[in-house]
C-alpha cells in the first residue's frame, strides 16, 4: 500500500457525502437486527435479501457472582486455541447472528406456513429392555415434497418439558410471545436459512420417570439413553419416513448423511447433547447447538470427539447463554473444556459462544439460540 495515500484527504463536500454515504448503509444494513420492532415480514425479507454482511456477537465474561457451587473437572481458564478475533472460513460465513432476544416480526404469521405432524415410534429402553411408544413432533417446511432432500435438525428440551416443548408458543423474557414454528416459516422465507425438517423429540423415559417428575438421579439415566435412543430408533424412524439425504434408515446410510444432521437441546437437553448425542452419535449427527449447558464434566465427550475426528468431525459447536442466566458461569467453562480439549476445535471456525443480552434460563434465549445456529448449520 502506498504509504503517501493516507495524507489525500477529501474535500468537505466530498467528505459530508462519503459520511451520508456510510450512514445510510449504516442505517440498511441493521434494519433486520432481530431485535427491531418496526417493520414488516416483507422489509425484513428484502432487507435480507440485499444485505448479508456476517456479524458475530463476542462471548460474554460471566460475573463471579453467577458461579453455581458446582466443581467441573479439568476446567482450563482460557483454551490455547480460542481466538476472540479469528475469521469465519469461507464455507460458515453466517448471514447475521444475534445477541438481543428475537422481535416480534419473527414470531408473526409467515406467508409461507410449514405444517407440524405428531408422530409415535418404537424405542428399547435400556436399563428394562421393554419396548416402549414415544412421540416426536415433525415440522416440515412450506412446500415439502418427498422427492427432495432436506436437511434434519433435533430439537431436544430441558429438564421439565417434554416433544411439545419447542413448538408450544412461550412468552418470551422480552414480553413477545415465541413461536418455534413462525420462527423456522419466517427463516425460511426471508433466506436466512434453507428449508430444514425439525424434529422435537424427548429424551425422557416414561418407563421410570413419567409426568414431568425432575428426578436428577432419573434424568441422568435417562438422557444417557438418548444417544443410543438416537442412533438406533430416532434417526431411522426419520429417514424411513421424510426425505431426508440418507439413502436408507440403517446406520451406515444415516452415517453417510452426518453433515445433514443437527443436533439442538437447551439446558438439560444441552447436557445430553454432549454426555450422550457426542458420545454415542457423531458419526450421525455433524452439527451441534448446545443452550446454556454447564454443572458437568465434558472430558468424556472430548475423548470421544478426538478420537473420532478423522472420520466423523464436528462441523460446528454453538453455544449460547443468556446473560441474567445463573449457569452462565458453568456453561462457558464446559464450553471452554471442550475447546480446550479438542484440539481440531477453535472459537470462530468451527466453535462459538454467544451471550444473548437481559436473556434469561428461558424460552426467548432457545429462540435466539435457534435462530443463530440456523445461520451455521449445513453451510
Amino acid at each position: 500500500m502506498d504509504k503517501k495515500k493516507h495524507k489525500l484527504l477529501p474535500s468537505f463536500p466530498v467528505f459530508m457525502i462519503m459520511l451520508l454515504a456510510a450512514v445510510l448503509c449504516g442505517i440498511a444494513a441493521g434494519a433486520i437486527v432481530s431485535h427491531a420492532q418496526k417493520g414488516s415480514l416483507e422489509d425484513l425479507r428484502e432487507t435480507a435479501a440485499q444485505d448479508s454482511a456476517p456479524h458475530r456477537e463476542e462471548p460474554g465474561i460471566p460475573d463471579k457472582d453467577l458461579q453455581e457451587e458446582i466443581q467441573l473437572e479439568e476446567l482450563p481458564a482460557e483454551p490455547e486455541n480460542q481466538s476472540a478475533g479469528s475469521v469465519l472460513e469461507a464455507d460458515l460465513q453466517p448471514q447475521r447472528f444475534t445477541g438481543q432476544l428475537l422481535g416480534a416480526e419473527l414470531f408473526a404469521d409467515c406467508p409461507q406456513q410449514g405444517t407440524l405432524e405428531y408422530r409415535s415410534y418404537q424405542a428399547t429402553d435400556v436399563a428394562s429392555g421393554k419396548t416402549v411408544t414415544k412421540n416426536i413432533i415433525v415440522y416440515l417446511p412450506y412446500g415439502y415434497d418427498s422427492a427432495l432432500h432436506y436437511d434434519v435438525v433435533i430439537l431436544c428440551h430441558g429438564g421439565g418439558g417434554d416433544e411439545s416443548y419447542w413448538f408450544t408458543p412461550t412468552k418470551c423474557e422480552n414480553g413477545v410471545k415465541g413461536n418455534t414454528k413462525n420462527l423456522l416459516d419466517n427463516m425460511i422465507w426471508l433466506g436466512l436459512t434453507k428449508p430444514v425438517i425439525a424434529v422435537s423429540v424427548s429424551w425422557r423415559n416414561d418407563v421410570t420417570c413419567g409426568n414431568g417428575a425432575f428426578d436428577v438421579p432419573q434424568l441422568v439415566r435417562d438422557s444417557d439413553q438418548q444417544g443410543p435412543e438416537m442412533r438406533d430408533d430416532i434417526l431411522p424412524f426419520v429417514a424411513e419416513n421424510y426425505a431426508t439425504w440418507a439413502n436408507g434408515s440403517d446406520s451406515a446410510a444415516i452415517a453417510a448423511a452426518r453433515d445433514h444432521f443437527a443436533y439442538v437441546g437447551l439446558s438439560w437437553g444441552s447436557m445430553t447433547g454432549i454426555l450422550g448425542v457426542m458420545q454415542y452419535d457423531l458419526e450421525q449427527i455433524a452439527w451441534y447447538g448446545l443452550l446454556a449447558q454447564g454443572g458437568f464434566s465434558a472430558k468424556p465427550a472430548v475423548q470421544n470427539v478426538n478420537s473420532k475426528w478423522q472420520d466423523a468431525p464436528v462441523r460446528a459447536m454453538i453455544n449460547v447463554c443468556g446473560t441474567k442466566d445463573k449457569s452462565m458461569a458453568s456453561a462457558q467453562a464446559v464450553y471452554n473444556q471442550i475447546l480446550g480439549g479438542c484440539k481440531n476445535m477453535v472459537e470462530g471456525k468451527n466453535a462459538w459462544f454467544f451471550t444473548i443480552e437481559e436473556g434469561g434460563h428461558a424460552y426467548g434465549v432457545w429462540e435466539a439460540g435457534l435462530y443463530n445456529c440456523l445461520q451455521i448449520f449445513f453451510r
